[in-house]
């Protein structure tokens, strides 16, 4: 009976590695050739984001707990507001560049940020400088 060592064992598998290294490496190639190609057709899509703070007409000059709690409903109202059709179509007109609300629908998130005031809308695009147009819009 035949005893096999550790360096016996570390030597078998060097050399199955060895004698496939090159299914490895062509693997690795075809799979980096592959998503080369694939990212090479598709079109860029660039964001462009804004964010807003909501805060309510101040009644008085101080700063209390139930304003900015007010504030913070308020940016949530607004939020579902941006996204209604009236509101998209208005945008579309202003930017005067043959977009229609139906459109803008498609191209924008709104989002209120976690216990904050703020409200942040963020573009998605084709063209750069048109979702930074829109975005600057609101």
């Amino acid at each position: 009976m035949e005893t096999r060592t550790f360096s016996d064992d570390i030597r078998r598998y060097v050399g199955l590695l060895r004698h496939w290294a090159w299914l490895l490496i062509l693997a690795a190639v075809l799979a980096g050739t592959a998503a080369y190609l694939l990212t090479k057709q598709m079109t860029p899509v660039y964001q462009a984001s804004t964010t807003m703070l909501i805060n309510e007409a101040p009644s008085t000059k101080s700063t209390d707990y139930s304003s900015i709690m007010t504030s913070e409903r308020l940016a949530q109202t607004y939020a579902k507001l941006i996204t209604t059709q009236p509101v998209l179509n208005e945008v579309a007109n202003r930017l005067q560049q043959g977009i229609s609300g139906a459109d803008l629908k498609d191209m924008i998130s709104v989002s209120t940020v976690r216990d904050t005031q703020l409200l942040s809308v963020k573009v998605r695009d084709t063209i750069p400088a048109r979702a930074a147009d829109i975005a600057n819009t609101w």
